[in-house]
């Protein structure tokens, strides 16, 4: 794959999780992050342990904002990330599964629980993933860059070349020439 779980996709996971604690959780005061008491606290607390690169610490605050609002997609988000920056690729889809299961049309969820399968060796799952995730939001065209890589390294390069194509359409910068042998 062009970019494993621990770049892009997990970049755009935490860009994710910063533009959600600065646009929709409530703001942070320094006691509310040192005496955690409702789901946005604690939520927050994960959120900064996880932009400090804590993702150990930061799951189990993210599981007890979870405790105190269970319907929270984006704490099962990004305890997906942390697994997935730990390496703990079969964990982080999980995560990813039960984010889906609160919000099935959640196109970040599938794309992440398909990069996370993806690392598995899981593709047949990773590529379902990686379709839904584009049939729900087919504007993204770095999602449409890593359904093209998995589709490449499985051998399929007709199919890895429209998925290229899909992206070149969306993204200038994406380069349609790209070799489809290993």
């Amino acid at each position: 794959m062009r970019n494993k779980i621990v770049g892009y996709p997990a970049m755009l996971a935490i860009m994710i999780v910063i533009l959600t604690v600065a646009c929709a959780k409530p703001a942070a005061s320094s006691s509310s992050i040192s005496n955690p008491k409702t789901a946005a606290d604690w939520y927050n607390k994960g959120a900064i342990l996880m932009g400090n690169n804590k993702f150990q610490d930061a799951i189990p605050a993210f599981q007890k904002a979870l405790e105190l609002d269970p319907k929270d997609v984006d704490s099962w988000k990004n305890i997906g990330v942390c697994y997935a920056e730990m390496g703990n690729y079969s964990e982080a889809a999980s995560a990813y599964d039960s984010a889906i299961q609160i919000k099935p049309d959640d196109p970040e969820s599938w794309h992440e629980k398909g990069a996370a399968l993806a690392q598995t060796g899981r593709t047949d799952d990773a590529l379902a993933a990686y379709s839904k995730a584009l049939d729900i939001y087919p504007y993204q065209a770095g999602w449409w860059m890593d359904k093209g890589d998995l589709l490449k390294k499985l051998g399929r390069a007709s199919e890895a070349q429209q998925c290229y194509q899909k992206a070149a359409q969306l993204d200038e910068g994406v380069d349609t020439d790209k070799p489809l042998t290993q």
